[in-house]
């Protein structure tokens, strides 16, 4: 049985899931570039800015770096729960790879967010976008991630700082 990971629900038996089947029936058409362009035909798009963190502004990322190609994604056994990987080798590596295989699900210090100092994963500051900023100005000043231990914590940790658990 085929299952829907968007909506944690069983699909119909032998039809692929929804991200599987739009992205296979999708790679072969002559406009949808195997390449952020192409990503945008159907998903946000420009304007909406997903590309506006700190990945694509300043270490030149894009869609499929993380996501991969259209075909790619059309072969992905687990759309929505395996990828982006942030912990490859040519990511982040051993130092900073998360606990889970998903950006948005994984934790460190303590069992805190990865976003919870880092932001959303298209946002992770700082961002192009002012807006994504505003939470981190009036906590600590400026639009990058949160560095202070008492932000959160009422006084200094007697611990040192450790990315991973």
């Amino acid at each position: 049985m085929s299952f829907s990971n968007a909506l944690n629900a069983a699909g119909v038996p032998g039809i692929s899931s929804l991200s599987n089947a739009m992205h296979r029936h999708h790679k072969d058409m002559p406009d949808i570039t195997p390449d952020t362009d192409g990503c945008y035909n159907c998903h946000p798009g420009p304007k909406t800015r997903c590309l506006r963190d700190t990945m694509s502004q300043n270490f030149a990322l894009n869609c499929t770096t993380c996501h991969g190609t259209i075909d790619v994604v059309s072969q992905n056994p687990e759309p929505w729960l395996n990828e982006p990987n942030c912990g490859a080798v040519t990511c982040h590596g051993d130092s900073y790879k998360p606990d889970q295989p998903l950006y948005r699900l994984s934790k460190g210090h303590g069992g805190t967010y990865c976003a919870g100092c880092h932001d959303s994963p298209h946002a992770i500051a700082p961002s192009m976008e002012i807006n994504d900023g505003i939470k981190f100005i009036e906590l600590e000043g400026d639009t990058g991630t949160l560095r202070g231990c008492t932000i959160c914590h009422a006084s200094m940790p007697d611990r040192p700082f450790k990315h991973v658990n």
